[in-house]
């Protein structure tokens, strides 16, 4: 019988050799995982943050809007004025310089001149319409005495474009005023009312009363202002006696 392999002492040492390698690969395969996986571990893992702000602040500009002064009713009609006065100088100029006669010059004047002065009427009754409608007193102070008449006529200037009627004059010999209201534009009808008033030592108003008024539609308005302008009117003060005079109301009809 032939010898079996089994009882080969060389197999047997050849066969642990290769189960001892097995166990070595195996066990240094492990230990380089184990210390790769230490290595990994042991590192500190970096972290990267953005930081973020819950509120963002943001600067309001404070704005400070000035309050544009509205130009007066003389200032807007001293305005166009000189603007058309320009315009008529420089046409003029113009028709110099070409050597042509001022009869179409003259012409055109004139016919900006209308113009300026319907512009000029304009705005003044849009100002006396928004003025009525408000319901607001003026509070203009009369003419000052040239020491030749006892009568003072009150803004003239405004008067001439009413045929020349004035507006607010009082009758105190030796009296000035100091204070003249004048309501002329405050109702909507024309007429006249005559306040006689009582003027103190100091100057001051009393006991005004009625003496004349205009009948019709709109004299209980005209009385009324009236009365209300006697007593806030003020003459100059004198120290003999009480005075007895009259002052005179002039009302322009609202168109």
């Amino acid at each position: 019988m032939a010898p079996g392999n089994n009882g080969d002492p060389r197999l047997m040492q050849l066969g642990r050799g290769t189960s001892n390698r097995f166990w070595v690969a195996l066990c240094l395969t492990l230990l380089v995982h184990a210390i790769v996986l230490s290595a990994f571990w042991m590192q500190p893992a970096g972290t990267s943050r953005i930081e973020t702000s819950d509120f963002v602040d943001v600067e309001f500009a404070e704005m400070n809007f000035a309050q544009a002064e509205l130009p007066s009713l003389e200032e807007q009609l001293q305005s166009r004025l000189d603007e058309r006065i320009a315009n008529l100088v420089s046409d003029a100029n113009a028709s110099t310089a070409s050597d042509r006669k001022s009869t179409s010059a003259g012409a055109e004047e004139r016919e900006m001149a209308d113009e300026v002065e319907a512009e000029l009427r304009a705005m003044e009754q849009a100002e006396f319409d928004r003025l009525a409608a408000q319901k607001k007193e003026f509070g203009l102070e009369g003419v000052p005495d040239d020491g030749e008449h006892t009568e003072v006529n009150t803004l003239s200037e405004w008067d001439k474009r009413y045929d020349g009627k004035v507006i607010v004059s009082y009758d105190a010999i030796n009296r000035n005023h100091v204070h003249l209201p004048v309501p002329g534009y405050l109702c909507l009808r024309s007429g006249t009312v005559v306040v006689e008033v009582l003027i103190g030592l100091d100057g001051t108003v009393e006991k005004p009363r009625v003496v004349q008024s205009s009948e019709g539609e709109g004299a209980e308005c005209m009385e009324e202002v009236a009365m209300k302008a006697a007593r806030r009117t003020v003459f100059n003060a004198r120290t003999d006696v009480d005075q007895t005079g009259t002052i005179t109301y002039r009302f322009v009809a609202q168109r």
